[in-house]
């Protein structure tokens, strides 16, 4: 409704298509990929909107991938989940040393001990992540649940808080 009656405020970021599928559309510059924006985009859409501001930028791939990740931090409704997966993106494209870690802890306004934590929520089962992210539980219960020692003591933890409704 927002976007309806004053339009989208921030620009959606596009970069040039440059897939060798497409060599002359890319070269003449008429395709674009979405690298942020994505929600404003589709809002923007379902208001019946055909022009958006948008800014091209001239990024490679893992520039856009940062980019996208670093967006998705910002979000005010992101789930743990998706704030530990963005910062695996992060340090997947740039490594997993202390210095990295300490980088990106640094431009996310975090500790690294935050981050670090953060990422161990992603060693946690399907069903674990999947209670975290629909709000059902908390990190910290995820983070007790790494405490246990073997798969099977995780499993069966997860079984019962999940028969509990903790």
């Amino acid at each position: 409704d927002n976007i309806k009656k004053v339009g989208v405020l921030q620009s959606v970021i596009l970069r040039p298509l440059t897939i060798l599928k497409h060599p002359k559309e890319a070269a003449t510059g008429k395709l674009y990929v979405l690298v942020a924006g994505e929600r404003r985009y589709r809002a923007a859409q379902l208001a019946g909107l055909t022009d958006i501001p948008s800014r091209i930028l001239e990024i490679s791939d893992e520039q856009a991938l940062e980019v996208q990740a670093l967006e998705n931090l910002h979000r005010k409704d992101l789930t743990p989940i998706e704030e530990a997966r963005a910062f695996k993106a992060l340090l997947d494209a740039k490594g997993h040393t202390l210095a990295q870690v300490e980088e990106l802890a640094g431009r996310v306004d975090k500790t690294a001990s935050y981050v670090y934590r953060a990422l161990r929520l992603l060693e946690l089962p399907k069903k674990a992540l999947e209670k975290i992210e629909a709000g059902e539980w908390t990190p910290a219960h995820g983070h007790q649940l790494l405490r246990l020692t073997t798969a099977e003591k995780l499993e069966d933890a997860i079984d019962w808080l999940d028969m509990e409704d903790v």
